[in-house]
């Protein structure tokens, strides 16, 4: 992104900036089991205490690490609302050594949207989770 800078001199500059990045990190500590909501830190789930974009942004990347060598299972994003028809994305994580990274993912929020995300255990439950959504904010 191209931006004009004033200089200490009082001269005009134009400079290419990259766009600045920001990261909200969900956490549980303990097992994850099937159904259960993930959110700020374990023991205030999402679904009653929501995830809050503070920023017109886009999610680019979703990091997923856990303590168990081989988790299955959906992690079910929902969207201003926890009913079945605001999932907004399902990603699948299968057979998780540990750490997934999602990369090329380009989803637009708007500051105040509400994020829930309850995971869907479809083998070996994750263990001390943390998951990192990364945003570029828009400008």
């Amino acid at each position: 992104m191209r931006r004009t800078l004033q200089l200490r001199d009082g001269k005009a500059a134009v400079a290419d900036i990259e766009a600045a990045r920001a990261s909200i990190t969900l956490t549980n500590n303990g097992n994850l089991n099937n159904n259960s909501w993930l959110g700020y830190i374990n023991g205030i789930p999402s679904n009653t205490t929501p995830i809050v974009v503070p920023w017109d942004s886009n999610l680019v990347e979703v990091s997923f690490s856990n303590d168990r060598t081989s988790v299955d299972g959906n992690l079910e994003f929902y969207l201003n609302g926890i009913a079945p028809g605001d999932i907004f994305r399902v990603w699948n994580f299968t057979n998780v050594n540990r750490v997934q990274t999602l990369t090329g993912i380009a989803d637009t929020f708007s500051a105040g949207d509400l994020l829930a995300f309850q995971w869907d255990d479809q083998g070996q439950n994750p263990r001390d989770v943390a998951v990192t959504l990364f945003f570029i904010l828009d400008s």
